[in-house]
């Protein structure tokens, strides 16, 4: 564990070679960039379960295999972000990644945790919904959740329905004074309920004669 007198600024990232994931390395380098002393951990976990986005999904990937391709990664994203030289180390694991996450950030001493997170597709891999849920409900520091940002078909809540045009345009002739159509002008009645109680079954008495 990094003492607690440590000068250098510590992010751990998760990573699972998916989109989301390079999202999420964008984002650890944001943060990172104009820090006079940074340390990036990117950490890909081999769920023993599941196989990771970039390889496939059709193998479980050897480790220092997945150490070189990460290693690579991020290189190459610090090279084209112009972020300047920081210090960065690719960690490769087995186990729970959740687990591996906070396992990480306990023994680097972190000050920030950085993860993406991405819809249906690979739920069950490295940085998704329930490991960043849980990434976020147990850590001990900070947890930047990052996604790629989509505002167009964005919805928030319930889509409202829109208003009835002839009822606005009856409020439009007669300022507001009558607001319903013919159509909506009418009292509420509340729908017709049925309730089927099924017959209580008669019980039988069979006496044996000896």
């Amino acid at each position: 564990m990094i003492s607690a007198s440590k000068s250098r600024y510590e992010i751990v990232l998760g990573f699972d070679f998916s989109p989301s994931a390079e999202t999420a390395l964008d984002q650890a380098i944001e943060h990172a960039a104009g820090r006079p002393e940074v340390g990036l951990h990117a950490l890909a976990v081999v769920d023993s379960h599941h196989r990771l986005a970039d390889f496939g999904g059709t193998r479980k990937p050897d480790t220092d295999e997945v150490q070189g391709a990460l290693q690579r990664v991020v290189d190459e994203k610090l090279a084209a972000s112009g972020a300047g030289e920081m210090m960065v180390f690719a960690h490769v694991r087995i186990g729970n990644p959740a687990e591996e996450i906070l396992r990480l950030s306990i023994e680097t001493g972190a000050d920030m945790i950085v993860v993406g997170t991405h819809g249906r597709r690979g739920i069950q891999r490295l940085v998704l919904g329930s490991v960043a849920s849980e990434v976020v409900r147990k850590a001990t520091v900070p947890v930047l959740v990052a996604r790629p940002a989509v505002h167009e078909g964005a919805q928030i809540g319930e889509e409202i329905e829109p208003p009835c045009p002839r009822c606005v345009e009856v409020r439009l002739a007669t300022d507001g004074t009558t607001w319903w159509c013919g159509t909506h002008d009418k009292p509420y009645v509340p729908p017709q309920r049925y309730e089927y109680k099924p017959a209580i079954p008669r019980s039988y008495r069979h006496d044996v004669m000896r």
